[in-house]
C-alpha cells in the first residue's frame, strides 16, 4: 500500500448532529470498536428494510389516491385520513431512510 493516499476523517463540526450522536452512542468503549466490523452490514440491512418499507408506503399512498378519484366529494374523509395518517407515516419513513443513508455514508 505504499504511495496510497489516506483520506482524512472529516472534522466533527462537519458531521450532522444526528451522526455525531449515533457515533457517540455506537462507540462508547474500546469493546464497541470490535463490533464495528458488523456495523456497516447492520446499517445496510436497516437501509434495505427501510427502503422496502418506504416503497410499500408509497405504493399504498398511490393506491389510496387512485381510490379517491372515483369517489368525488365522498373522498373528502378518505383524503383527510391520507393527509392525517398515511402521509405523515410516509414522511417519517423518508426521514428514517435519510438518517440511515447519512450513517452509511451514501
Amino acid at each position: 500500500m505504499e504511495g496510497a493516499a489516506i483520506t482524512p476523517l472529516p472534522r466533527s463540526s462537519d458531521l450532522s448532529t444526528a451522526l455525531r450522536c449515533f457515533l457517540s452512542s455506537s462507540f462508547e468503549t474500546n469493546h464497541d470498536m470490535l463490533r464495528s466490523v458488523h456495523l456497516e452490514s447492520d446499517l445496510r440491512s436497516s437501509f434495505t428494510n427501510l427502503e422496502a418499507s418506504l416503497s410499500d408506503l408509497g405504493r399504498r399512498l398511490s393506491d389510496s389516491v387512485a381510490l379517491l378519484r372515483p369517489l368525488g366529494s365522498d373522498g373528502f374523509e378518505r383524503s383527510e385520513q391520507i393527509l392525517g395518517e398515511e402521509l405523515p407515516a410516509l414522511a417519517k419513513e423518508v426521514a428514517r431512510v435519510d438518517t440511515v443513508r447519512a450513517y452509511a455514508g451514501e
